[in-house]
């Protein structure tokens, strides 16, 4: 089996956890004993924290520089881009692209096929689904039917080209309706 993790970024800007940097570690450590594959502990400048965006980018490098420093190799760890246009997601990915993991998390992309081809385009635009050492670009929170065919070819776009990257995605369920309390019928 293989367990990916999640940090908990989105519980920091949903405000279900307060952040405080004394939860770094403990994140950290955690993800390293329980996960293969882990997201790095990013800050979301949307909810809680909408209009922080800076804010947000800074305290996001300073935990990506710990996880960086401080990876043993026992779990593999993914960047991650946020932002909520094609500018912001290349800002805030030119300014964590230097950090050496396996792979990327775009996040802020879940309801919004805007900000999904953003992240993606981040991403495509630094060539990062050639480089070696990435094997996954995972996108957060997507669940929408129409994002899955849109990750679909994303998948065979990139094999038609070469690349080795695996898309992911992760979803409590196949379409967000179910969450407000709604359901199918016929």
């Amino acid at each position: 089996n293989l367990v990916m993790g999640d940090s908990g970024g989105y519980q920091i800007a949903s405000g279900a956890m307060k952040w405080d940097i004394k939860h770094r570690d403990r994140i950290f450590k955690w993800l390293e004993e329980n996960t293969d594959i882990a997201m790095n502990l990013d800050i979301p400048p949307r909810l809680k924290y909408q209009g922080q965006y800076g804010e947000c980018l800074e305290i996001s490098k300073e935990n990506f520089k710990y996880f960086s420093d401080n990876q043993t190799g026992a779990t593999q760890f993914m960047n991650v881009i946020q932002g909520d246009d094609e500018h912001t997601y290349k800002h805030w990915y030119n300014q964590v692209k230097d950090f050496d993991f396996c792979g990327w998390g775009i996040g802020g992309a879940g309801g919004s096929l805007y900000r999904f081809m953003s992240g993606v385009y981040a991403l495509l635009q630094g060539k990062e689904h050639l480089n070696s050492t990435n094997e996954y670009f995972h996108i957060l929170g997507t669940s929408k039917i129409r994002d899955f065919l849109m990750l679909i070819q994303l998948q065979k776009s990139l094999e038609d080209i070469g690349s080795k990257i695996v898309v992911t995605t992760d979803s409590s369920s196949p379409d967000r309706a179910v969450v407000f309390g709604t359901y199918y019928t016929r």
